[in-house]
């Protein structure tokens, strides 16, 4: 199955409004103290990837785009989000490393929980919210970690709503905000914001250092007068 570039997904979401988030090759924290507040326009994406054509790109979640990702990254998950949705609505779902990845659409009803909810005795289906004002996103094929490259099942599509009875039993549940997403809220720093903000095009060209390519992650650039 062919699947566009992390370019052609960002592109894609600037066309439809949606907020996105650039992350550093093989990663999954966006690098900065504000991410989750960032708009990109396409001049702003069209720069950022052909600078760095390996970037991540992921959507962020909740009421800022109106989207939430239901995770099933269990053993058991599949069979467990089967009996409690009964037939799953057509909706945006791709593989990611260590399941399916279900986009649907924000509730307002869930402005009063955490940021990720879990549901089930061991965990078996995750619901990424974005509530609670804190910055929560999820990565969109094809972004790459461990190795893996995420791939769409079902492409983008307008994303469905929640059935009522899902709806009603996330509300039920025990909010419970997981580490990672407790991690994505501290430790950022002047550097990373400067790192976020900041493209070495910007910092090194009027000085006249001259870019070389790219290999990876690893950009190439001249100081003037070498070679």
């Amino acid at each position: 199955r062919c699947q566009m570039s992390t370019f052609g997904t960002a592109l894609q979401l600037v066309h439809l409004g949606l907020p996105l988030t650039n992350v550093p090759q093989g990663q999954k924290r966006p690098l900065g103290q504000q991410w989750h507040h960032k708009k990109y326009a396409e001049e702003d994406v069209q720069r950022r990837y052909t600078n760095n054509p390996s970037l991540n790109v992921g959507i962020c979640l909740g009421p800022a785009s109106g989207v939430i990702d239901i995770e099933g990254d269990h053993p058991d998950s599949a069979e467990f989000i089967k009996n409690l949705f009964g037939e799953i609505p057509k909706t945006p779902t791709y593989r990611s490393s260590r399941g399916i990845d279900r986009l649907f659409q924000y509730d307002e009803l869930f402005g009063g929980l955490s940021a990720v909810v879990q549901l089930g005795p061991k965990g078996e289906m995750e619901c990424r919210l974005g509530s609670g004002g804190k910055g929560t996103q999820s990565l969109l094929p094809p972004s790459t970690t461990d190795g893996f490259t995420r791939e769409w099942i079902i492409p983008w599509c307008q994303p469905a709503k929640l059935p009522v009875h899902v709806v009603n039993a996330i509300l039920a549940a025990k909010p419970e905000a997981k580490a990672k997403d407790k991690a994505q809220q501290a430790g950022d720093t002047v550097g990373d914001d400067f790192c976020d903000r900041a493209d070495w095009h910007e910092i090194l060209e009027p000085h006249e250092w001259v870019y070389q390519g790219q290999t990876g992650d690893k950009a190439t650039w001249c100081r003037p007068g070498k070679d």
